[in-house]
């Protein structure tokens, strides 16, 4: 089923390297060589080994108990009556409710949790604890009161404290032992944290990609399906574990980085100005956070960025003074691409204003015959995204049996339409922003708070945000771009930066439901390459003090990332430390 996926990513990915590789040196346009690949595959390692530190639990757990009918239960039986103290169990599809029971020798039974509880999102691939408070019991029941419900691991405690291993333990429903659920030994982690279970929107699109797996709907409806297609690909590799759903998402984030240095090095022959711009790229809060959570935004802001970098190429090798037809090669690129970018969520849409007014330009310079530019547009533009958007669905119209597959997604088009416009019009959310704020990191999301129990001085947190160093000249960025370019009209990379940058920032103004500051994580790297032009500029001055400002600035930024590693990555730290060090602004709380 996923075969359409691999190869639709795959294919965009081996065509950008080829692309790349067999670019000839153009008049206008800086070509790569050897060492520029070698400095990308070091950064491509560099970003791995910093972004991949304790990515997630990768013990995959093998046994499942799954409620296939109302009122099917799961019992936990003791050999003798005895002292529990704690209750842990590992859910994995639990849309539905469960209602846990205990009962002692002479049959009381004790409920142990409120089934009528709702926590706002369902507890998919979660670690769920109930305190018991030392009760006498001879056995466990869980019981179905709505579907679907997984239970994936079972972990008690005794009066003691102690783990109740699998040897003094019979699990069974219906006649059927599933004593698998109970481990030897102690797990290593069954407490709900980031590195053992699923945070913030994981819930959502790490099930959806478990669905299309096992054949099941998908959760998540209201995006297209080619981003949690691709996460399902990182979950068939290592299995339904945090490590697994990360995967995906983490390795487009890691090829961001030397992403932005090959596009740096076409946009100038500088090699210091790619590497500024690969070190900011490294250092942003966003793209490290999202590239370590199962969401889609990484995955969408890294086709975004290529259509971006394909559509620079096309434009350049269009004009060169040589008879290569190479930029129809590109173009065929820069349709797929396209295509995948809207197929992974639709803010990829904000692409086409851009695309078209390059490919107007640049075919006008070319001198290309008027019916010839409708032509090539129509299909390398249109028909070759259209057609990679319809082949993402197909796995979803599969599972859903659709005998039309047109009729099919012209279908989910209207529901994604009708619950992006009305379905979040009137929603509310605490951390919900509005555009202008975005480049101020006016509000980080808090998407993972932990305390200990016994020492709540001791916290883990993780926040997603910018790097503020980064963030806060943004619109100064901007701004010194347009002088830039109102003093160098003809410069097609100024002018052509500010007009990626726009696109995929202005139309978010227009938006009137809540909206996150994430949103703004597909302006970034066109951002940096701005902020890290402009640093290039102010280091290759004859001014001293231009050039120690902008060292200082990007030690800055370095120093910024090294303080807020913490909270970017779980670790646990004094609360001290996040409230005193890392609260720069009045009202971040994370």
């Amino acid at each position: 089923m996923l075969f359409p996926v691999l190869f639709l990513v795959s294919l965009v990915l081996i065509s950008l390297i080829l692309v790349c590789y067999k670019s000839q040196k153009l008049a206008n346009l800086n070509s790569l060589n050897s060492r520029d690949w070698l400095i990308a595959a070091g950064l491509f390692v560099l970003s791995m080994t910093i972004n991949g530190y304790r990515l997630g639990e990768n013990n995959h757990k093998n046994a499942i108990w799954q409620a296939t009918e109302l009122d099917k239960v799961l019992t936990v039986s003791f050999e003798s009556q005895i002292e529990i103290s704690k209750l842990y169990y590992y859910t994995g599809l639990a849309s539905g409710k469960l209602i846990v029971k205990s009962e002692d020798q002479n049959g009381n039974i004790s409920i142990l949790n409120n089934p009528a509880f709702d926590a706002g999102f369902p507890p998919h691939f979660r670690w769920n604890h109930i305190e018991i408070n030392n009760l006498q019991s001879k056995k466990i029941v869980f019981q179905a009161l709505g579907l679907p419900i997984e239970i994936n691991q079972i972990a008690i405690f005794d009066g003691q404290q102690n783990y109740i291993g699998k040897d003094r333990i019979k699990v069974a429903s219906q006649n059927v032992i599933y004593n698998d659920l109970i481990s030897e030994n102690k797990p290593n982690s069954f407490d709900n944290t980031w590195y053992s279970s699923t945070i913030f929107d994981e819930i959502f699109y790490a099930t959806s990609a478990y669905q299309y797996l096992h054949h099941l709907s998908p959760y998540v409806t209201v995006h297209p399906q080619l981003g949690i297609l691709i996460i399902a690909i990182g979950i068939m590799i290592l299995g339904t574990t945090p490590f697994g759903w990360r995967l995906m998402p983490f390795l487009f984030g890691v090829l961001t980085v030397p992403m932005v240095y090959l596009f740096a090095r076409k946009i100038s022959d500088n090699r210091r100005y790619a590497l500024i711009a690969s070190l900011l790229m490294l250092t942003d809060f966003m793209r490290f956070v999202l590239s370590r959570l199962s969401m889609i935004e990484v995955i969408s802001g890294f086709f975004i960025l290529l259509v971006y970098y394909l559509l620079y190429s096309y434009h350049y090798e269009r004009l060169a003074d040589t008879q290569s037809k190479a930029y129809q090669k590109i173009l065929l690129l820069l349709g797929i691409a396209l295509g995948a970018a809207i197929a992974v969520k639709w803010n990829g849409f904000y692409l086409l204003v851009p695309t078209l007014l390059v490919y107007l330009y640049t075919e006008y310079k070319a001198k290309q015959n008027a019916w010839l530019i409708i032509v090539c547009y129509l299909w390398f533009l249109i028909i070759i995204p259209l057609t990679v958007y319809c082949l993402s669905y197909i796995p979803y119209a599969r599972i859903e049996g659709a005998d039309n597959l047109f009729d099919f997604i012209w279908q989910c088009q209207i529901n994604i339409y009708d619950y992006q416009v009305h379905g979040l019009h009137n929603a509310t959310h605490p951390y919900a922003s509005k555009w202008y704020g975005w480049p101020l990191d006016k509000l980080p999301i808090s998407v993972y708070f932990w305390q200990a129990n016994n020492d709540p001085t001791q916290t883990s947190s993780i926040v997603l945000m910018g790097n503020p160093i980064i963030y806060w000249v943004s619109i100064q960025t901007v701004l010194f771009f347009c002088y830039l370019w109102y003093k160098d009209e003809k410069n097609f990379k100024l002018w052509f930066l500010l007009l990626a940058l726009l696109a995929q920032y202005l139309p978010y103004a227009l938006v009137e439901r809540i909206s996150f500051i994430y949103y703004f994580y597909s302006c970034t790297p066109i951002l940096i390459l701005m902020l890290a032009y402009i640093l290039e500029m102010a280091i290759s001055s004859k001014d001293k003090s231009y050039r120690n400002t902008a060292i200082l600035y990007l030690l800055a930024v370095v120093i910024a990332f090294i303080m807020y590693y913490p909270v970017l990555t779980g670790n646990i730290i004094p609360r001290s430390y996040t409230v005193k060090y890392l609260w720069w602004q009045h009202g971040w709380d994370f």
